[in-house]
C-alpha cells in the first residue's frame, strides 16, 4: 500500500513538470533528468513513456520556436521591401 501511494505521488510530480515545459531547453533538461533516473533505479515502462512523451513534446517546441522565427523574418522582410518601395 505505501508503494502505491508513493508512484501515484511521482505521477503526479510528473504530471506538473510535464506542464510546465515551455521551450526546448527544458524539455531537454526534463529528458536528461528522466534518462539519469533510469540509469540509477534502471529503466522501467514508466520512465520510457515519459521520455517518449518528451520527445514527442521536444519536436512540437521546436516546430513552434523554428515557425515563430520564420514569421519574424517574413515581417522584417515584408517591412523592409514596403519601404523601399
Amino acid at each position: 500500500m505505501k508503494r502505491e501511494k508513493e508512484v501515484a505521488k511521482y505521477k503526479a510530480q510528473q504530471r506538473k513538470r510535464i506542464g510546465r515545459l515551455k521551450t526546448a531547453a527544458d524539455v531537454r533538461k526534463y529528458i536528461a533528468k528522466v534518462i539519469k533516473r533510469c540509469e540509477r533505479e534502471g529503466e522501467s515502462n514508466e520512465n520510457y513513456k515519459l521520455v517518449m512523451m518528451a520527445s514527442m513534446l521536444l519536436k512540437a517546441v521546436e516546430s513552434a520556436e523554428l515557425e515563430k522565427k520564420i514569421e519574424e523574418l517574413e515581417r522584417r522582410l515584408n517591412n523592409e521591401s514596403q519601404r523601399e518601395d
